[in-house]
């Protein structure tokens, strides 16, 4: 579950919403360089296919901070980012949770 976004390759990523990150590297099979942050109440954050990482394992970001750059690492075929929400471990439709903007 989750969703790909098309973007061009070295545009910003920024965080969804305030929270701590709890993950960030390459070794998810498929995901390429991602981040993970955890916002609380069970809510996790995911950004993967980066080109790089500009955030650090234990920081804490707000919304719309720069936490890496679109690439097309993992299993990207083009530059695009992939979002995820997780509810207690679990991806769900990130869909419900993103504001028109």
């Amino acid at each position: 579950k989750g969703i790909d976004i098309k973007a061009p390759a070295g545009d910003i990523v920024r965080a969804a919403a305030e929270g701590k990150v709890v993950y960030c590297d390459a070794k998810m099979r498929g995901f390429g360089m991602t981040v993970i942050i955890d916002h609380g109440h069970s809510f996790q954050s995911v950004y993967s296919y980066n080109s790089e990482i500009s955030v650090k394992l234990g920081d804490i970001v707000r919304a719309g901070d720069p936490i890496a750059r679109v690439g097309s690492t993992g299993r990207a075929k083009v530059p695009s980012l992939h979002f995820e929400i997780r509810k207690d471990g679990v991806a769900v439709n990130p869909l419900a949770y993103l504001q028109r903007g």
